[in-house]
């Protein structure tokens, strides 16, 4: 099953990656609020897909495992630097 995904789409995704890369080195406090967002539609986007492919073409899609075991140590770790920069007031 490939990416039916037009190539605007996926040029977006390697922005918006580039700009958390970015915050993830600034660390600013209000740093959880877009890893939650990208980590929900990473989970959503690549959960359905790996379902789909699994359900129908009994296929393991490594990527998308990858993300999905990525983004929650990702969104905890944000969770934790929200919460150290509030004790560093």
């Amino acid at each position: 099953m490939q990416s039916n995904a037009p190539p605007w789409r996926h040029a977006l995704f390697v922005c918006i990656d580039a700009g958390l890369c970015g915050l993830l080195i600034c660390r600013p406090r209000w740093l959880y609020i877009p890893v939650l967002l990208i980590a929900i539609q990473g989970v959503l986007s690549h959960g359905m897909h790996a379902w789909l492919l699994w359900s129908h073409q009994k296929h393991i899609d490594w990527l998308s495992v990858l993300v999905l075991l990525y983004m929650p140590p990702l969104v905890w770790i944000a969770l934790l630097n929200a919460r150290d920069r509030i004790g560093d007031q």
